[in-house]
């Protein structure tokens, strides 16, 4: 009897010091360890290329994208979701060893549950002016994953509305870093 209850008295003790069970699950967006504020405008850039890849069209590379988001929640509680602004932008795109023009870049959302752990949802849409042919691409709720403790969320085959018919279906691929607009890197916790 003796050694039952040492065992459960020792089970108790590991048990009052075990990770709880959202551990590893978003905890928002910091800052050197900080949690933003709600408000706070986020910037996002790309690290290296970002892919656009249709079944009928290729490949698209665009070697820049830029857009700003607000965070509109942010916490340990909740984990984070940022809204977007209507700045975004994309250049350097080229399509079949062409220069291709890329419009109308619009983040709407970015987000990442408490209950989430490496991965988040991202809604948004551009167009890319192809000769004689204008594609719009939609993602709406598609899934980036991110390591925590970093500030790169990453896009891979990424599915894509499109629109026209014309343009085929289409995914997504690139990775984006997140900072402060006054650049230090934000972490995803």
């Amino acid at each position: 009897m003796r050694l039952k209850l040492i065992a459960l008295l020792a089970a108790v003790a590991v048990g009052a010091f075990a990770a709880p069970a959202g551990a590893g699950a978003s905890t928002g967006l910091t800052e050197k360890g900080v949690l933003l504020p709600i408000g706070s405008t986020i910037t996002g850039g790309n690290v290296g290329s970002i892919t656009t890849t249709s079944e009928l069209l290729g490949d698209t590379v665009c070697e820049m994208m830029m857009f700003n988001l607000e965070l509109n929640q942010n916490s340990a509680a909740t984990g984070f979701t940022a809204l977007g602004t209507p700045t975004g932008s994309m250049s350097g795109c080229v399509w079949n060893s062409m220069a291709v023009k890329a419009t109308n870049v619009i983040v709407v959302s970015l987000s990442s549950p408490s209950s989430s752990s490496g991965a988040g949802k991202a809604s948004f849409s551009y167009e890319i002016d192809y000769p004689k042919l204008t594609c719009k691409y939609t993602a709406s709720g598609v899934t980036f994953t991110y390591t925590a403790g970093t500030d790169v969320i990453t896009f891979s085959d990424a599915p894509l509305a499109v629109s026209p018919e014309g343009c085929g279906p289409t995914t997504f691929d690139g990775a984006i870093t997140l900072s402060t607009p006054s650049g230090p890197p934000i972490e995803i916790m």
